[in-house]
């Protein structure tokens, strides 16, 4: 049983919360997410797809932790791979993609690992939970490589990656996918993952482009903000609980 006495390797731990004081990992499931600069897991409920618990580890990559040991109903890992394509999903091959529901209207087709869920799969998900008119486009930075996903509304009409050495020709994407989409990027809110952080100039340099620029991050009140960017880190993981 999952409980507050299991730390593990303190050296390692930048931060650690229990929303609970135990945790069934039989009806639980673990998500992991491997930044350059951090290890994140996440514990959330089967059942209520609540959060449970979760620790920040400085050690990367991640090859061991106390928690990938426990018998956890599910552990499940982050999947940022930039050489990926949206599919319609009437075209979808039944149990060719984790986490994909009847309704979506498109699938995310790329190569992964058997516990694998890609990033964008959760972000239509999250997209399609929370959709308002207004557009969105999302950005995810791996080294110089950048994943950007667009949305009109709640339909998604971009999606792809890039390798740039520089905001502006970040920017050069950005602005071009929005003029292939007819739309302006003065009615555009650009949302950017925790990877972006690392570059803070990315977010001064974008905010006189668009409707508003801000940071993808988990609203969850019990975590506190002791730690900088923990809501951010544990965004990822967020999205992999949608997809179970």
């Amino acid at each position: 049983m999952l409980s507050q006495q299991d730390i593990g390797n303190k050296q390692d731990v930048i931060a650690i919360r229990y929303l609970e004081k135990e945790i069934q990992e039989a009806i639980s499931n673990l998500f992991v997410t491997e930044y350059h600069d951090a290890s994140v897991l996440s514990v959330y409920s089967n059942l209520s797809m609540q959060l449970l618990a979760v620790k920040v580890l400085s050690r990367t990559p991640l090859q061991s932790d106390p928690w990938l040991e426990m018998p956890f109903n599910k552990i499940r890992k982050v999947d940022f791979n930039p050489l990926f394509s949206l599919v319609p999903a009437k075209f979808a091959t039944p149990g060719i993609n984790r986490g994909l529901a009847q309704d979506e209207p498109v699938y995310v087709q790329v190569n992964l690992a058997p516990d694998n869920i890609h990033y964008v799969q959760g972000l239509l998900k999250h997209h399609g939970q929370h959709a308002t008119a207004s557009n969105t486009m999302y950005i995810v930075q791996l080294a110089d490589v950048y994943i950007m996903v667009l949305f009109k509304g709640k339909e998604c009409v971009f999606a792809n990656s890039f390798t740039c050495t520089s905001e502006h020709e970040v920017l050069y994407f950005i602005l071009n996918a929005l003029a292939n989409a007819d739309i302006a990027q003065r009615d555009t809110a650009l949302l950017m993952d925790y990877s972006m952080i690392s570059s803070i100039k990315f977010k001064d340099f974008f905010s006189p482009y668009f409707q508003s620029v801000e940071y993808l991050r988990l609203g969850q009140n019990e975590l506190g903000n002791e730690i900088p960017y923990l809501h951010e880190m544990l965004f990822p993981n967020y999205l992999l609980s949608l997809c179970e």
